[in-house]
């Protein structure tokens, strides 16, 4: 079945004649195997795009028609990176299709020509060498974007219930030590929007306000949920000089890891509104999300300025 007709088939399921894929995507299903291929363009997008949240794409079709997608592949040409150039975008997604396959059976990926092979040969070898940045300053007390002024209501509130939370904790990953030279996914913009530990459970949220609803939600936070799942197992680990910094929490974060306290981790789409195909998913979606190998836990969360609540279970949020 062609992209063509699997996306008939899922504008008649949500009841959303304009729902369109991304150009970036090529998919088909074949004998329930659906396969999507990327781009160029799609291999170098923000994760949080459409057009580069395969992730996405696949547990959305797998909820809604689950005999397009028994199996999941991913396929997609080499980018360069063996050449020097800067790919971040690319390298980052090269350590989600490792860890999406990793987490999921039904999920696998095949590179398309020999240097695809090679970058994710290399990529793979190299990531227990790879660090965590962390922040240099701490952020700033007033935001001029609505999202942004939001995220800092929201933490107000759920500080008041919880001991540990705070915002923009960095998620960029460097080669061995933090620098520029190093750099391997994206530094700037690559932050989690609001995060909390309650005993030994690590939290992260990733906040949209009523007007963001994208596929690329799932995508961004399963790769700072995995971030932190490799950093509570011992897979990624912090920067030589991270012990020095206290912006932002900082400190509650490393010495938690540190001492390895942080034992489950949990990831919150902290959103009124999911994109129409992500809520048709519904419960499906969900229990297709947290049926995963790495012990990673998914749930939606909603909000008002006065208060945060449980959305599935229409239960005031967070309780004591």
């Amino acid at each position: 079945m062609k992209k063509e007709d699997i996306l008939t088939q899922l504008r008649n399921s949500v009841s959303n004649k304009r729902l369109q894929f991304p150009e970036a995507l090529d998919i088909e299903s074949k004998d329930g195997i659906l396969t999507i291929t990327m781009t160029s363009k799609g291999l170098q997008e923000n994760m949080q795009e459409n057009s580069s949240a395969f992730e996405g794409w696949a547990i959305a079709i797998k909820a809604i028609i689950p005999e397009l997608a028994e199996k999941v592949i991913i396929k997609w040409q080499g980018a360069g990176i063996e050449q020097g150039i800067s790919y971040n975008h690319y390298r980052r997604f090269l350590y989600r299709v490792i860890r999406f396959k990793e987490s999921y059976d039904w999920a696998s990926y095949m590179p398309l020509d020999n240097q695809a092979q090679k970058e994710i040969a290399d990529i793979s070898s190299e990531i227990s060498s790879w660090v965590l940045n962390y922040p240099d300053s701490e952020s700033q007390k007033e935001a001029s974007k609505a999202e942004a002024t939001l995220e800092r209501q929201l933490k107000t509130q759920l500080s008041k219930h919880l001991k540990y939370v705070d915002h923009q904790l960095p998620m960029g990953l460097f080669h061995s030590h933090k620098s520029t030279a190093n750099e391997r996914t994206p530094r700037q913009g690559s932050q989690i929007d609001l995060w909390s530990i309650s005993e030994d459970t690590f939290t992260v949220y990733e906040l949209k306000n009523d007007d963001n609803r994208k596929v690329g939600i799932i995508s961004e936070l399963m790769f700072y949920v995995n971030v932190v799942k490799d950093l509570s197992e011992g897979k990624l680990c912090f920067d030589r000089n991270a012990s020095k910094s206290d912006y932002r929490s900082f400190k509650t974060v490393y010495e938690a890891f540190h001492a390895n306290l942080i034992h489950n981790v949990e990831g919150v789409f902290l959103t009124n509104h999911l994109h129409s195909m992500l809520k048709l998913g519904g419960t499906k979606l969900f229990s297709i999300l947290n049926n995963n190998t790495r012990d990673i836990k998914y749930k939606q969360m909603g909000f008002k300025i006065s208060e945060i609540y449980d959305i599935v279970n229409e239960t005031h949020y967070p309780s004591r």
